[in-house]
């Protein structure tokens, strides 16, 4: 009986403790599950390889708002990319995602 009473608890417990995991997106590392937190203070953007690192921070220059982190390579001109973050550290708009998606120097934005 206190076999059936401790599995019983320890299922509901088991129950409790997934519900709490609010994020639908992980990913596996050594058989571990591991949720990620989806962050809007912070911008991926991956630019064209034919613009050149003076019109790179123009371009960053250019939005008020967001800043670049130590996360940025502009040097390579293969892989040129930036992580932006919001300089007031709120999230950062969709007007000013919409902007960065629609600008011909970037490749994507995420």
């Amino acid at each position: 009986m206190k076999k059936i009473i401790f599995t019983n608890i320890l299922g509901i417990f088991s129950l409790l403790l997934c519900a709490q995991q609010k994020s639908e997106d992980f990913y596996y590392c050594k058989e571990e599950k591991i949720f990620t937190e989806q962050r809007t203070d912070y911008v991926f953007v991956k630019f064209a390889p034919n613009i050149n690192r003076e019109q790179l921070l123009s371009l960053i220059d250019s939005y008020a708002s967001l800043q670049a982190t130590n996360n940025t390579n502009l040097e390579s001109s293969r892989y040129r990319y930036a992580v932006l973050e919001a300089k007031d550290g709120k999230q950062i708009t969709e007007a000013a995602l919409e902007s960065l998606k629609a600008r011909e120097e970037i490749v994507s934005v995420s």
